[in-house]
């Protein structure tokens, strides 16, 4: 679960283009005093880069006319000019830091002392992030720390990060899932949401719960999580964006558990409706789980470790399910792949995970069974996204 996940970031090299504009009328004789200049950053000033450039756009509107285009100059970076409405900013950052606000002054002439400053904060997740689903474009959604305190959600889009950015909500963004569409499953302090384009939609908490969690979408309006009552037991369920209804989903054998935490736990669902997820057993044992339609669900359990906790996080449309579980007593976990018709249990390691290549957590699988998640690299998490071999 997120709340258990220790994030530590640093930084990457980034270049913001800023677009700068000048808008004025006829030229005028040489004025008395400097033409005022007033910078007006659009929304979504708060980008994360990692790689390539994100484009910035900047307006600068003079008050009068009868200057040069502007000089620009900044105070934390520096600019490199393209031409005369145009630079390319590069940060200059203390590589102890992921979160900087930079100031970008423009000056309407090298002789003139009039500035304005414009602001522009800039995240910077490199390596150490959390991959928590993709979709069949290869678009990655994901999590990362501003500051070592806040979590920003971002969409990894090849080498462009975007950050999600709501103006209207403050606080921790978290990410659960995105479809084909580019729809985000996710929420902020106050409540889940769905965004769609630019706009973010809230959702219901399912009537008379205690609480409510979303955890994955597909590309027909369906949404998959679990709600629990007021003893913690958790149900499962699909919510039907559409339509507004919720179908709830109990595993048969989860009745039987007594520990503190039981009940179903629906995590991913693919577009024909099938569900995954994972229950907790009389024994206090998760057990990991495809709901296909069909009765009873089909279990997901490494051949040799019955005993072990499997997870179940993602589902695709070629009958592959993917996880986490815990191949021994210890708590160094191993990611996995189960194809459904084969019944066959791949165990998916990293290379630069710091337990002789485990503590590897599967997240995503898209159907050309490209996987995303994170392994703890012993500084702490980095986010991986990579081929099915």
């Amino acid at each position: 679960m997120k709340y258990m996940k220790a994030k530590i970031f640093t930084l990457a090299t980034a270049a913001l283009l800023l677009i700068l504009t000048a808008c004025g009328g006829g030229k005028q004789d040489t004025p008395e005093q400097p033409p005022v200049v007033t910078i007006s950053v659009l929304a979504g000033t708060s980008v994360v880069a990692e790689g390539g450039s994100v484009t910035l756009t900047v307006t600068v509107t003079p008050q009068n006319t009868g200057f040069d285009w502007p000089v620009i100059s900044a105070d934390e970076g520096t600019l490199t000019p393209i031409n005369d409405s145009q630079a390319v900013f590069t940060p200059r950052l203390p590589r102890t830091l992921i979160e900087k606000t930079h100031e970008i002054t423009v000056r309407v002439s090298a002789d003139w002392t009039k500035n304005s400053t414009a602001r522009v904060t800039v995240y910077f997740p490199a390596e150490q992030a959390f991959y928590l689903g993709i979709n069949n474009s290869g678009e990655v959604i994901g999590e990362f720390h501003d500051d070592g305190i806040n979590v920003r959600a971002f969409v990894k889009d090849g080498d462009d990060y975007t950050a999600l950015y709501n103006p209207d909500a403050s606080g921790n963004i978290y990410v659960y899932g995105i479809n084909d569409s580019g729809h985000i499953l996710g929420s902020y302090e106050s409540g889940y949401f769905l965004k769609i384009g630019d706009d973010y939609h809230d959702l219901v908490n399912y009537p008379g719960a205690y609480y409510t969690h979303y955890t994955g979408i597909n590309n027909s309006g369906r949404l998959s999580g679990y709600f629990t009552n007021a003893a913690g037991y958790a149900s499962g369920f699909v919510y039907f964006v559409y339509d507004g209804g919720f179908e709830v989903i109990d595993h048969p054998d989860a009745a039987g558990c007594t520990q503190s935490r039981c009940g179903t736990f629906i995590t991913a669902i693919n577009d024909s409706g099938h569900t995954a997820g994972y229950f907790v057993d009389s024994n206090g044992i998760y057990r990991g789980f495809v709901n296909d339609g069909n009765s009873p669900p089909i279990p997901i359990n490494f051949p040799g470790y019955g005993s072990a906790d499997v997870r179940v996080e993602g589902i695709n449309d070629s009958g592959q399910a993917v996880g986490w579980f815990f191949p021994d007593s210890g708590m160094t976990a191993a990611g996995f792949v189960f194809t459904l018709d084969s019944g066959d249990f791949e165990i998916i390691s990293h290379p630069d995970a710091a337990s002789d290549g485990y503590g590897v957590y599967v997240y995503g699988i898209n159907d050309s069974g490209r996987i995303v998640g994170w392994f703890d690299s012993g500084e702490g998490a980095r986010g991986f996204s990579m081929n099915q071999e």
